[in-house]
């Protein structure tokens, strides 16, 4: 019974649900296979997703940033090419306008016949106040499709002089005009090769713009020294001359101690660029961005299906795994309920193992315990026929002590009243017969007020309270005894009174004392018994009972311990064999209280039909 209690606490829960509280100990073994499989299969796929991810994005960004490095380069070189040309032809032309004034109209159709993009050329000297125009240059083409004249570009030129007159500094300067103009138009300033002359060339945009056409998603543009827009992608930018200085890719290219360099930075817009820059010869530089949304979108994209993926598994996962734990936990539950079932007494359980795996083998070992506990049963069953049950117990269990100790105990004798000659008339059959339902009645009275009956001697019995086990009071559990005996035998009466079943009478006699207790006998067959003046005591009682013809006697060391629970009458102060005072003995009358137990000693033979003995006084 303890390894059925023992399994059923093993899977305690089962029949409430699949998870019964919030520790992991009183968790369902079904609820525990799910949880722990199916955490392990998404911890495993939620780190493969994690390192899947952080190694594409590392891969992706090394992509980009060599992309955006390479059309960086590629740009700032095409924009070098173009100054580097603008910057030669501005000082041939300056070198021709100073040996020849006249070659005015030869040097305007060498550099705007050459390349329609030029508009204007001049040459400037710097003073105190600014710049004070010298030779210039207008492209009369444009002039008349834009309706400007020379003296729109120059006012145009002058209006920025300031910037353009840093070239002392840098060399060059880049200049976007395109507000005061209403078109697309840088200006270049470079100095001529004596280092006197400042010479200004107005471009078209276009000179620059196929330079930083959109390449997919990435976003390549010209700022000036100051940070401000030349060329975009996007040309109202241009045409704005938007001031980029604060945008986080600008900044880092005008604080940089290189040339070069890329790094990812957060924009005005909060977002994410992976950046790229490459500062020109010139002055100013290009940059090449991409939002790092649209370069990792399919990235995320990628992420996203894996988190469905990684859903849709661990749902399968949790489908294949409930029916593996059922398949585990049904057997169990089966155990579980028979266990139960043992628990009760129910050893009669066969159970077929459905595997052959280990929850077969402890099916199969669930199997043998049964049996074992049922061949158990029968043998304490049959062995408690005869002797008493607890003692049975005790004596499977291994907890029956070796030897003898001394014991506070009240010791029971009873027997019937004139046996011999009623087993004269009976068949033996009948005694038996006889004998066992009366014995039945008698030992199921010392059972239900703790007591054990220690033997039967033919017709007689002998029970001990306080020996093996001592719950309550022994003395008040055998008056308790004693009394129930006497009911019950009155009712085992009703039933009798025929020459085949003659009514029966009993004599009992209780006392109380110390005794020792233990295993008597010898090397082929021991009992466990009592033995002591008590005991002797005890069983002297109980004759008398047959002199003064009453069914219970009780003695003086008895009733001292129940003094004041039991209406007693004193019925002899004797001296018994083996003692050396004379014994007061009492009749037992009942409990105090009960309007069912007689006054007296009289009132008590009337009751039970027994005749007074010769000589006795009616009280």
């Amino acid at each position: 019974m303890q390894a059925g209690a023992f399994l059923r606490e093993l899977i305690r829960g089962e029949e409430e649900g699949d998870v019964g509280g919030a520790s992991l100990s009183v968790w369902t073994l079904r609820a525990k296979l799910m949880v722990m499989i199916t955490a392990v299969i998404a911890l495993a796929l939620v780190l493969m997703i994690i390192l899947t991810n952080y190694f594409s994005q590392r891969d992706g960004r090394i992509r980009v940033e060599e992309a955006n490095t390479r059309v960086t380069q590629t740009s700032a070189a095409s924009v070098s090419t173009i100054l580097e040309s603008t910057q030669t032809a501005a000082r041939i032309a300056a070198e021709g306008l100073a040996h020849s004034p006249n070659a005015r109209a030869a040097v305007a159709r060498t550099l705007f016949g050459a390349d329609s993009n030029w508009l204007y050329f001049g040459t400037y000297r710097k003073s105190a106040g600014g710049l004070i125009a010298g030779e210039n240059l207008s492209n009369s083409a444009f002039l008349s499709a834009s309706e400007l004249s020379a003296q729109d570009l120059q006012a145009a030129v002058l209006g920025r002089q300031r910037e353009l007159a840093r070239v002392s500094a840098s060399g060059s300067a880049m200049v976007n005009l395109s507000p005061a103009l209403r078109r697309p138009v840088a200006a270049l300033s470079f100095t001529n090769e004596h280092g006197n002359e400042t010479l200004v060339v107005l471009l078209k945009m276009e000179a620059f713009l196929e330079a930083f056409q959109s390449r997919g998603i990435a976003v390549t543009f010209l700022v000036s020294d100051d940070g401000v827009a030349i060329a975009h992608p996007d040309r109202r930018v241009a045409l704005a001359a938007t001031n980029m200085a604060e945008e986080p890719a600008v900044k880092a290219m005008r604080e940089s101690q290189i040339d070069n360099g890329l790094g990812r930075f957060r924009g005005l817009d909060q977002n994410f660029y992976l950046a790229s820059f490459q500062r020109l010869p010139f002055g100013g530089g290009v940059i090449t961005q991409v939002a790092e949304d649209s370069a990792f979108e399919e990235i995320y994209s990628i992420r996203r299906r894996n988190i469905y993926l990684m859903l849709m598994i661990v749902a399968a996962a949790v489908l294949v795994i409930y029916f593996f734990a059922r398949s585990i936990s049904r057997p169990v539950k089966r155990l579980t309920r028979a266990a139960g079932m043992i628990e009760a007494g129910n050893y009669e359980l066969q159970l077929q193992p459905e595997t052959r795996d280990e929850i077969g083998t402890l099916t199969q070992s669930f199997n043998s315990m049964a049996r074992g506990l049922r061949e158990r049963e029968n043998l304490k069953t049959s062995f408690g026929r005869f002797v008493n049950k607890e003692l049975a117990e005790l004596s499977l269990s291994g907890q029956l002590r070796a030897g003898g100790e001394r014991k506070d105990c009240a010791i029971f004798f009873s027997d019937i009243r004139g046996f011999t000659g009623i087993s004269e008339k009976l068949r033996p059959e009948e005694v038996v017969e006889m004998l066992n339902g009366y014995f039945s009645e008698m030992v199921a009275c010392v059972n239900a007020n703790h007591g054990v009956v220690d033997k039967f001697m033919g017709d007689a019995i002998m029970a001990v309270w306080g020996a093996l086990r001592q719950q309550g009071n022994p003395v008040e559990n055998a008056f308790n005894a004693a009394l129930m005996m006497r009911q019950r035998l009155r009712q085992f009466n009703q039933r009798r009174g025929s020459a085949r079943k003659p009514i029966l009478r009993i004599g009992a006699g209780i006392n109380a004392g110390s005794v020792i207790a233990g295993q008597i006998g010898s090397d082929q067959k021991m009992e466990y018994t009592v033995i002591g003046d008590a005991v002797n005591t005890a069983s002297r009682v109980e004759g008398l009972s047959k002199v003064h013809k009453l069914d219970i006697l009780v003695t003086q060391e008895a009733l001292d311990r129940v003094r004041g629970m039991y209406r007693t009458e004193l019925v002899d102060e004797t001296q018994v064999k083996g003692r050396n005072k004379p014994v007061r003995i009492y009749a037992l009358l009942g409990k105090i209280g009960d309007a069912d137990a007689p006054e007296s000693t009289s009132e008590l033979r009337k009751l039970l039909g027994i005749e007074a003995p010769r000589g006795s006084k009616k009280r």
